[in-house]
């Protein structure tokens, strides 16, 4: 069943409920950064950087960066998972295969994070 009005996005009622509960998980992050952006009075391009600042200085309890860090991972996750199509002609190995390069190409992007995050403390 489609929801009314949508018939001209072709898309089925849950993927644009999906889309709608993505996009709300990400304005959620964006405010939480702009928050704490006004709060340190910096300007922290990521959220976990600015929780990196919080947690080094001792600024946001436990319980707040535990907070931050579930709802940042969730709106990355919304950013970044499952947004391809599942194809039901491929087989187990090309789904292996595909897993594995994802995971390397993420270990890279944590590289560049971890990277970005020393030269912060070089640079500031």
């Amino acid at each position: 069943a489609r929801a009314p009005g949508n018939e001209a996005l072709g898309k089925p009622t849950e993927e644009i409920h999906d889309l709608h509960d993505r996009l709300n998980l990400i304005k959620v992050q964006i405010a939480e950064l702009y928050a704490l952006n006004q709060k340190f009075r910096c300007n922290f391009e990521h959220l976990s950087v600015a929780m990196l600042h919080a947690k080094k200085n001792h600024l946001l309890d436990d319980e707040e960066l535990m907070r931050l860090e579930e709802l940042n991972r969730a709106a990355n996750a919304a950013k970044h998972e499952g947004l391809g199509i599942d194809d039901p002609e491929e087989d187990s190995q090309k789904r292996d295969d595909k897993k594995k390069d994802e995971q390397e190409m993420e270990n890279a992007g944590d590289c560049i994070g971890d990277l970005e995050r020393c030269l912060r403390k070089v640079v500031s």
